[in-house]
C-alpha cells in the first residue's frame, strides 16, 4: 500500500460527497480530525482547497467525480470492495486514493492526508488466480455457487467468516466483469464454469 507516510499535522477541509445519510454520518465520524462538510454534486467543483471523499455507493457518484475533476480537486473514493481492475479504472479517471468499506478509520484519515500532499494512497492489489478472480473472489464464489448453492448470502457469508456486504461486493464485481449485473445464481454459475473460472458440476 502506497501511503506516502503523511505527517499527522497535514490537515485541511474535507468535502463528503454522498447522498446516503447513514454513510454521511459514518464519514463525519471517521473524518472528525478535519473540518468536514457534506456537499451536493453541484457544489463539488467549487469546493476549493478541499479533499473530496466520494462515497462509491451513492447514486450521484459520477456527478461528484465529474465535479471534482472540473475543479481539479484531489479525490479519495470510499466504500464497497473493488476488484483490482476497478481500482485501476478509478486511477485512470484521476482518483488519487481508494479505501474500501472494510478499511479502518485510520486508513481513511491517512488516505486524505496523503492525497492532500499530492501523492496517491491505494491498496496493494491482490494477486489473481489463473482464472482472473482474486483469491477472495474465488473462495467466495465457490462457496456461494458450488459448495452451498441452496443457502442464502447471509448463511454463506457466515460460513466464510466474512460480512454479507463483502460477499455481495464479490458477486457484484464478478458480475460486472461478465457485463451482466442481473445474472441469476444458476446463470452466474454456468457462466463461470463455462469460462473455466470455477471447478464443479455444471448442474441445471
Amino acid at each position: 500500500m502506497s501511503t506516502g507516510a503523511a505527517p499527522p499535522e497535514v490537515s485541511g477541509p474535507v468535502a463528503i460527497a454522498s447522498q446516503i445519510p447513514l454513510h454521511c454520518d459514518v464519514l463525519r465520524v471517521a473524518l472528525r480530525a478535519f473540518p468536514a462538510r457534506v456537499v451536493h454534486p453541484s457544489e463539488t467543483a467549487d469546493a476549493a482547497d478541499h479533499v473530496i471523499v466520494i462515497d462509491r455507493l451513492t447514486d450521484d457518484f459520477e456527478a461528484y467525480l465529474a465535479g471534482a475533476r472540473t475543479g481539479q480537486l484531489p479525490v479519495v473514493v470510499w466504500g464497497g470492495y473493488l476488484h483490482p481492475t476497478g481500482v485501476q479504472e478509478l486511477v485512470r479517471r484521476g482518483v488519487a486514493g481508494y479505501v474500501s468499506g472494510i478499511g479502518s478509520r485510520d486508513q481513511l484519515v491517512d488516505a486524505v492526508r496523503t492525497v492532500r500532499l499530492g501523492m496517491s494512497w491505494l491498496p496493494a492489489l491482490p494477486a489473481e488466480t489463473p482464472s482472473g478472480l482474486t483469491r477472495g473472489e474465488a473462495r467466495a464464489l465457490r462457496a456461494y455457487l458450488i459448495d452451498y448453492p441452496r443457502e442464502s448470502r447471509r448463511q454463506v457469508a457466515a460460513r466464510l467468516g466474512i460480512s454479507e456486504s463483502t460477499l455481495k461486493a464479490h458477486l457484484a464485481n464478478v458480475r460486472g466483469r461478465l457485463d451482466d449485473s442481473s445474472a441469476s445464481r444458476p446463470s452466474l454459475r454456468r457462466a463461470l464454469l463455462a469460462r473455466g473460472w470455477l471447478d464443479g458440476p455444471e448442474g441445471p
